[in-house]
């Protein structure tokens, strides 16, 4: 079998060329990707940060938690570490009470039509 033709031609040591018979093209790259000034609107901003407030809470109540039951040794401690078990379980129903609200805000910001109250 015979190949011919320019694709199958012995090439001396040159630069490659596509198979559309001319030099390959570097794509056109877009411009860069730039963040908008202002990500969310207000009302959408500050529910973000209340919300990362009662994370942060529930960070600092499982912190504590840990550090009491890590160390059980008298009864005294035992009740150190049920306190912070029942702190940590209030403060998660609060956080995930303020997430369900978020969302439903959300939810009827965005889509109105959907729910009727």
């Amino acid at each position: 079998m015979d190949f011919r033709g320019h694709n199958f031609q012995k090439r001396k040591l040159r630069p490659l060329r596509s198979f559309a018979y001319g030099d390959t093209k570097k794509p056109e790259l877009p411009q860069p990707w730039v963040k908008s000034p202002q990500r969310y609107p207000p009302e959408v901003e500050e529910d973000y940060i209340e919300y990362k407030g009662y994370c942060e809470v529930q960070a600092e109540k499982n912190k504590a938690y840990n550090k009491a039951i890590s160390s059980m040794r008298t009864v005294e401690d035992m009740m150190r570490g049920e306190e912070a078990a029942t702190n940590l379980i209030n403060s998660a129903r609060k956080v995930r009470r303020k997430r369900d609200q978020l969302r439903r805000d959300n939810q009827n910001r965005l889509f109105p039509f959907a729910r009727l109250n």
